[in-house]
């Protein structure tokens, strides 16, 4: 007979957030249900429960992630306190730290066959993060914030090369270099100051 969620001692978000710290440090294929179960001091029976296997228990927290991150940009470029630059700088500290907790969360998944639909998924996520970024610089260009000539792909880029840069020293820097939210704090104003003067109207 099987057990009821009221037998268990941990809960299903508890469990998610322990997995996601797994999956990020080691990718779906590194990551075993008996790392989380250890850590937690649990047998699987929960997980299977709850997420019924490792793929469901995978697919589960990167759909939650990805909502959640959407949710997140669409708030902020919602926001009427605050200017078009002052958005951006903002999107710069999200967007770091979103590379920075997925780790490699989702490397390899699109190679994975099993994966598929979570790898669609995550697609479609990314598309829509860059369509609401794409729309709200072509209204700072519609307002004259921006430069009329400015091309939205290319200024979204210096954004781009920002996060993957922070994301290339949390994994492979050879000195020990750390991201600290000091040194962060210096390179979103450094690309900032540098966004402004490229590309703001005079």
């Amino acid at each position: 007979m099987g057990r009821s969620k009221q037998e268990f001692k941990v809960t299903k978000e508890e469990i998610e957030e322990v997995a996601f710290n797994f999956f990020s440090q080691n990718g779906y294929e590194g990551t075993n249900l008996k790392y989380i179960t250890d850590q937690m001091n649990i047998t699987r029976s929960p997980i299977y429960y709850y997420f019924g296997d490792k793929k469901g228990l995978y697919t589960t927290i990167a759909k939650k992630h990805l909502d959640e991150k959407v949710r997140k940009y669409r708030e902020l470029f919602d926001r009427e306190d605050l200017s078009f630059f002052e958005k951006m700088k903002e999107h710069l500290y999200l967007s770091s730290h979103n590379f920075l907790a997925e780790g490699v969360f989702f490397a390899g998944i699109q190679n994975n066959p099993d994966l598929k639909e979570i790898s669609d998924y995550r697609t479609k996520a990314l598309q829509i993060i860059h369509q609401l970024k794409i729309l709200l610089v072509n209204e700072a260009i519609d307002s004259r914030v921006l430069r009329p000539d400015t091309n939205p792909d290319n200024f979204l880029l210096y954004f781009l090369v920002v996060c993957y840069g922070v994301e290339g020293i949390k994994k492979s820097s050879p000195t020990g270099y750390t991201v600290t939210e000091e040194r962060l704090d210096e390179l979103i104003n450094i690309i900032m100051n540098g966004v402004i003067n490229t590309y703001k109207a005079i």
